[in-house]
């Protein structure tokens, strides 16, 4: 069994079983690089952080066929000698054994359509503009180093929070549309001696809430390390639809 091209939206999106990672990710009206094997899929994934990142889904038994096959290898390096990959979370020892596996991580992709709960701490949040930019930007070094939230490097984005009485910003957090037109969900971070106290469920909360009603879904990545936000975003209605491995690799 061998892989094969795919050349439209509505042939992945059947190829995945209609996995929202598709729906939210892929734009439907733009060329497609992307091929499927059995039931397994790989596709191009245009990301804002990382570029295109090569993103494998699918059973398990398929996703490691499609993962020794030749077509995938040639996407992945089809312009340069090193390429970023993403594959379930449990195919991360086959990544290593067929690629040199350099810098990455592990995380999962969440969706839902469902609009969340109101949450105590909303009616105190406010939307910052971008002259708050240096200070978002200072406040997510000291308080969340890893996020991929980058606020007002591009248009579209909605970044809500709270300040403290004092004016200093305790919460914030970031939607911006996917590729796709999807608000995706980032930066959502909370003080150190502000957590517990219902920030981060609030901001979570509004800019979902604000996401469905404007185009019926939301999605989001977090760190798999990170149990308190799986609990959180678990708790507000989303649904992990696949766990990643993500890394930069290169052919043996």
């Amino acid at each position: 069994m061998n892989a094969r091209p795919v050349t439209s939206f509505g042939e992945l999106w059947a190829a995945s079983g209609e996995h929202p990672m598709v729906r939210a990710e892929i734009p439907s009206d733009q060329p497609l690089d992307a091929v499927v094997l059995g039931n397994a899929i790989a596709f191009a994934r245009p990301s804002h952080i990382r570029g295109i990142v090569l993103t494998l889904l699918g059973p398990e038994a398929d996703a490691r066929i499609l993962l020794r096959d030749p077509q995938l290898a040639a996407l992945l390096f089809r312009e340069r000698p090193t390429g970023m990959l993403s594959v379930p979370a449990r195919l991360r020892a086959d990544v290593e054994e067929i690629f040199r596996a350099g810098p990455g991580g592990d995380w999962e992709w969440m969706s839902t359509t469902t609009p969340p709960p109101a949450q105590p701490a909303e009616d105190d949040l406010i939307e910052f503009d971008a002259t708050a930019k240096e200070e978002l930007d200072t406040f997510l070094a000291e308080h969340n180093s890893r996020t991929d939230g980058q606020p007002f490097r591009r248009d579209g984005q909605l970044w809500l929070g709270a300040r403290d009485p004092a004016g200093h910003v305790i919460a914030c957090g970031c939607s911006e549309p996917s590729a796709a037109g999807i608000p995706e969900l980032s930066g959502i971070t909370v003080a150190s001696e502000q957590r517990g106290h219902g920030w981060g469920a609030a901001v979570t909360a509004a800019l979902t809430r604000r996401a469905i009603s404007e185009v019926g879904m939301c999605a989001l990545g977090m760190y798999s390390d990170n149990d308190r936000a799986r609990e959180i975003y678990h708790r507000l209605g989303f649904v992990t639809a696949q766990a990643f491995s993500s890394r930069v690799v290169a052919r043996r």
